[in-house]
């Protein structure tokens, strides 16, 4: 019972995850809200496309193709927020916020650490 919780809560962050990377994306895309650049890539559209890799890696049947992919894409994710959280902490006014209040690195971040609580949730109970 557990684990389909854990499941489904794992499926409905990742989801959440895409699209407010989706989202972000979109509005850095028409010029509503700028996200930063590295190497003149918008971090939200990485961001975005990482959650989406972690979704897709749902998908796998294969234990270890799925961790190929969803590692990869969580650490790239998990990094990001990481990075982001500590700039906007010591320089402020780095990430994208929510309605202006709350830097989506923050969120980012949080989701980051359920998600990857929740996956190896489900990867010990798969093992057994």
């Amino acid at each position: 019972m557990h684990y389909k919780i854990a499941t489904i809560l794992l499926w409905l962050l990742i989801g959440f995850g895409f699209l407010g990377g989706l989202n972000v994306s979109y509005a850095n895309f028409i010029g509503q809200q700028a996200c930063p650049n590295v190497a003149g890539i918008a971090i939200c559209y990485v961001v975005m496309i990482a959650y989406g890799l972690m979704f897709v890696s749902l998908f796998m049947q294969k234990a270890v193709l799925r961790a190929s992919l969803f590692f990869p894409a969580w650490g790239i994710t998990f990094l990001i927020a990481l990075f982001g959280t500590s700039l906007e902490l010591t320089n402020g006014d780095v990430c994208p916020k929510t309605y202006n209040i709350l830097p989506l690195c923050f969120m980012s971040l949080a989701l980051c650490l359920i998600i990857i609580t929740l996956f190896k949730l489900g990867q010990s109970k798969k093992a057994i």
